[in-house]
């Protein structure tokens, strides 16, 4: 059938190729009217379609300038290499066949003038995953979407739905997943597309309003029940718009009678992944779709794999049951319980267990456990794979290890306090390691982080309570200053460890005293660092803070003092790109080339081609050019601004050092601690 096939779309193209009227630019052309000077696209042997194309709006020819109006009978029939293309706003017809066989296309802009689409139009285009109709249209030729086998979105723009040609035809979709595609249409028009012959065959179709940049999930079920999502019953059929990047509850409920037999997302089991009747969808980063099949049962066993739900399948009362336990690669059985008693023991070398006389209702649970590697990543997010043992050592070079679904009676941490262990929820994993950092489902209870060891989040992680324990520094000049800092959560408190008492630190228009100072750049240039003050703390973004070396009014020497950086009901945010304005950040120690960093005293920056950069610190990219100066000073100004007024100093003024001012000095404009309370000096 394949070799007819081919000879039959082989002769099809001899037949369409003719000698065109003209070649322009890569294109062949016929004319249709030499009075209003219009044109179509035709088929020529002659001329090579492929890989990605743009059709020009008007083509000249012998000192005439013809408009391009349409795609001819079959013009690009069987172009295997044709990749993407791009119609112009002129044309208005697709002739026959116009990409018939065209099995590499999977991307095609038709324009916003198409009036008429003719018959097999995309018949075959298998790569093809989405089309976007225009408003103009009013007809669509028969099998016009056979054998497009990827299509997932076919966006019609019209709220009249076009008339399909020959819809009685039984194989106008063949090839098509029709419960996988969804129709998007303009706003109140849903109706009318549901009552058209031939748009009513496609299961899923939505208002585009309702999707606004969102993806989808659609849900099919079959047999007698329902799936719950977001508050809402999906008895057969629904399309619902959710965020991207989420991972959807759904909870799956079977009639009376029935049992659920397979659920799949995007034709993948998702059984094994179900706690109870609750699914927890992989992160929604496309269009899926969600199949549930129940089947209706008469005396049954339970059957439960670990802790993440159950299958229910018949039996015959009192009849004897083997059942056979299949462990994948990579897996191995940990324990079998028969309506908990252990039968461990009794599973054969074969894997299997075999019960003499089941009974309706009976519970079998198996338990199993990884068996092989498991995986690590390391401070600059390379992941590896290491051997289980028993007991588990986890490696040195470990910042964030996966343990799912590994029981081994002992974990042996690794000595770096920040390292992040992934685990089931439930587990007895997660007791085992309670006194770390424990990561169940994309959740953790708690985080504590530690400066001076690395860090790496391989994913966005929800967590109740998170802190980062500093200590400021103490310059070589016995005075504190400047240090960079960047933090994988959104700081909402800052306390002092040894008696947690809050510390002033955001900026308000009536805030003038503050504990210590949290700023990020507005303006890098070659004549200074220009700063400001932040209202709030966001994760991997570095800033600059510096402390008040006084003790005075509201002030406190807290140098020397361990800090606390807290948040609660937050996100550990997955590690990435960390700058800002030419300030970048690292939650690893690491070599860095040609960057700025703060000196010893904490009051300037210092350009050198190579530095070790501790975790959690913050450095200046800013080249090395001519004209630009090899050290960025902070001091003398709070905010690095430049000296360009003087006036007399005043008794009791320190700068943000905390370094006293005589009387007879004179000071620059900038930020100065007076009496215990910050002032800006203009």
């Amino acid at each position: 059938m394949r070799k007819i096939r081919i000879i039959l779309l082989c002769l099809a193209f001899s037949l369409v190729c003719r000698a065109a009227d003209f070649i322009n630019d890569g294109f062949a052309y016929q004319i249709l009217s030499s009075t209003n000077k219009t044109v179509e696209v035709v088929c020529d042997a002659s001329v090579d379609y492929r890989g990605v194309l743009i059709i020009p709006a008007v083509v000249s020819y012998k000192g005439t300038t013809y408009k391009v109006v349409a795609i001819g009978d079959g013009a690009f029939l069987c172009r295997y290499q044709l990749k993407a293309i791009t119609l112009p706003n002129t044309v208005k017809h697709l002739s026959n066949r116009a990409f018939y066989g065209c099995t590499s296309l999977s991307a095609i802009s038709l324009g916003d003038s198409i009036e008429s689409i003719g018959h097999y139009v995309f018949h075959g285009c298998e790569a093809l995953t989405e089309i976007t109709i225009p408003a103009t249209t009013h007809s669509i030729g028969r099998a016009c979407f056979t054998n497009c086998k990827s299509l997932r979105h076919l966006s019609v723009n019209t709220m009249t739905p076009p008339v399909f040609a020959q819809m009685e035809l039984a194989n106008a979709y063949q090839g098509i997943q029709m419960d996988s595609v969804v129709v998007f249409v303009p706003q109140g028009s849903t109706n009318a597309y549901h009552a058209s012959y031939g748009w009513n065959f496609f299961t899923h179709i939505i208002d585009c309003e309702d999707y606004d940049g969102k993806v989808l999930l659609s849900v099919v079920t079959k047999g007698e029940g329902c799936v719950i999502w977001n508050g809402r019953d999906s008895v057969n059929t629904g399309t619902f718009p959710v965020e991207k990047d989420s991972r959807p509850t759904v909870i799956v409920k079977a009639g009376d009678g029935y049992t659920l037999k397979s659920i799949t997302l995007n034709d993948m089991e998702m059984l094994p992944w179900m706690q109870g009747d609750t699914l927890r969808c992989p992160q929604m980063t496309h269009h899926s779709v969600l199949k549930v099949l129940f089947e209706k049962r008469e005396a049954f066993i339970t059957l439960c794999h670990d802790r993440n739900g159950s299958l229910q399948i018949d039996i015959q009362e009192g009849q004897p049951v083997t059942l056979h336990i299949n462990a994948n690669e990579g897996w191995r059985i940990y324990s079998v319980t028969l309506d908990g008693e252990d039968v461990t023991e009794q599973v054969d070398a074969g894997n299997c267990l075999r019960i003499a006389h089941a009974k309706s209702g009976m519970s079998i649970r198996v338990i199993l456990e990884k068996d092989g590697q498991f995986a690590v990543w390391n401070a600059n997010g390379l992941q590896t794979y290491h051997e289980i043992t028993h007991p588990m050592v986890i490696p040195d070079e470990a910042v964030a290890v996966d343990l799912s679904d590994i029981l081994s009676p002992e974990v042996i941490p690794n000595s770096n306090p920040n390292t992040l262990y992934l685990v089931d929820d439930g587990s007895v994993m997660a007791e085992r390691l309670h006194d770390h950092n424990v990561i169940c489902d994309d959740k953790a209870q708690t985080i504590h982080l530690v400066d001076g060891h690395d860090i790496y989040v391989p994913f966005d992680v929800e967590v109740e309570e998170v802190d980062y324990v500093r200590t400021p520094m103490i310059g070589t000049d016995g005075h504190g200053g400047w240090e960079g800092i960047v933090i994988p959560f959104s700081v909402g408190r800052i306390e002092r460890a040894d008696n947690h008492e809050a510390l002033d630190w955001h900026h308000g228009e009536d805030d003038k005293d503050k504990n210590m100072w949290v700023c990020d750049f507005s303006k890098v240039s070659a004549n200074g660092l220009f700063l400001h003050d932040i209202d709030q703390w966001e994760a991997n973004r570095p800033y600059l803070m510096a402390i008040p070396a006084v003790e005075r009014g509201s002030f406190h020497d807290l140098r020397g003092c361990p800090l606390l950086f807290r948040a609660t009901h937050t996100t550990l945010h997955h590690t990435q790109d960390m700058s800002y304005n030419g300030l970048y950040g690292t939650l690893a120690r690491g070599l860095q080339t040609d960057v700025y960093t703060l000196n010893e005293q904490g009051d300037a920056f210092v350009w050198r081609p190579e530095e070790t950069i501790d975790a959690f610190r913050s450095f200046l990219v800013f080249p090395m050019t001519e004209g630009h100066p090899a050290i960025l000073s902070l001091k003398g100004s709070a905010t690095g601004i430049r000296l360009v007024e003087k006036q007399k100093a005043q008794a009791g003024i320190y700068n943000l050092q905390g370094i006293p001012s005589s009387s007879n000095v004179k000071v620059g404009q900038g930020i100065y601690i007076i009496e215990g309370k910050k002032t800006i000096v203009k």
